[in-house]
């Protein structure tokens, strides 16, 4: 991080033989060091930037460092207002859905995903009967500074892929000051 932190997104999960029925709230966990990777804080479950927490599958996400200093996460985030419009809070169950597939900025003073600039960058669609959106690579693209996920959209149980390249189009601008 720009303060000389290391940040890392840890995945967690729900369910399993303590929780069978899925009733513990399923996040994502953040651990900090200090002093370049030697001692890592306890694990925290993440937050927004302005403290609420979110629920997340325990699927794989990805930091990503700018080369506008900024830090992005992509991920999957299970909350209210992008899961087919509903108004209540979707507990992921262990690791599922894994979708939408977002991106958003990471506070550099808090740690936190700042809220308001969350992007979704694909999700369920309404014809289908489920959707991974997990297992990508991303990159900055030197030429554009756009950043390029490489995935594919896969089918429930991973039986069929359907390979996919999103761009995401970033400011060039200058970091946080």
């Amino acid at each position: 991080m720009p303060d000389g932190n290391i940040i890392c997104i840890m995945r967690g999960s729900n369910g399993g033989k303590r929780d069978p029925s899925n009733k513990l709230p399923s996040r994502k966990w953040i651990s900090i060091s200090k002093d370049g990777g030697h001692k890592w804080s306890k694990p925290e479950p993440w937050a927004y930037s302005d403290g609420e927490l979110f629920l997340s599958p325990s699927s794989m996400s990805e930091l990503i460092t700018h080369s506008n200093g900024r830090t992005y996460w992509i991920g999957n985030i299970s909350d209210t207002w992008w899961l087919e419009n509903r108004d209540e809070k979707i507990n992921p169950q262990a690791n599922h859905p894994r979708w939408p597939l977002v991106i958003g900025e990471v506070d550099p003073k808090t740690y936190g995903i700042i809220r308001d600039n969350l992007v979704v960058i694909d999700t369920k669609q309404p014809n289908e009967k489920d959707v991974n959106l997990s297992h990508w690579h991303s990159f900055e693209d030197r030429q554009t500074v756009n950043i390029i996920i490489t995935t594919s959209r896969a089918s429930k149980g991973y039986k069929s892929r359907t390979p996919v390249i999103y761009t995401i189009g970033v400011e060039a601008g200058r970091p946080h000051e």
